[in-house]
Order: structure tokens, then C-alpha cells, then sequence
């Protein structure tokens, strides 16, 4: 996967580890056994930095202020992560 920068790394709560990465078009969760994409939120400025905020919330910051994100994950996603609905 192509990116500008990564972001966050860290495990779900079954253990597997996920990167967040920005790149042109935004802001991308991957899962990285399967390098599949989680999520993704397109930004219109360029990501400078980023923070998971407790329940799966996420700030990030572009050069033109912060967004305030909460991923809608699909149920199989839920269930594969191990996280609650």
C-alpha cells in the first residue's frame, strides 16, 4: 500500500495488529495479517497527525485543523477485530 505517512499502529482487541496511514486521498486503517483495508475517510488537506481517542474515536490533523472522526465499521469487521458493536 502506498502512503505518506504512517500514523498509528497498535493491536485490535483480539491481538492482530492495524496501522493507520494517511495518503492523497486521506486517512486508511489497515488490518496487517491480511494488509486488508478496515476503513477509510477521505480529507481534502494533508494529514500531519493523528490520535485514537478512547471508544475508537479519532482527531486528526491536517493543515488546516482537526477532524474529529468515529469509523463506522461493517459488522464482519466488528466481529473479526473482536471489537463491541
Amino acid at each position: 500500500m502506498l502512503c505518506r505517512s504512517i500514523l498509528w499502529t497498535d493491536q485490535a482487541p483480539n491481538g492482530e495488529p492495524q496501522v493507520a496511514v494517511s495518503d492523497e486521498h486521506g486517512v486508511v486503517l489497515c488490518h496487517l495479517p491480511s494488509c486488508e483495508r478496515v476503513w477509510s475517510a477521505p480529507l481534502p488537506a494533508l494529514v500531519t497527525s493523528f490520535v485514537l481517542l478512547p471508544r475508537f474515536g479519532m482527531a486528526v490533523g491536517t493543515q488546516q485543523g482537526v477532524v474529529l472522526l468515529r469509523p463506522r465499521l461493517t459488522a464482519d469487521w466488528r466481529r473479526r477485530l473482536g471489537c463491541s458493536s
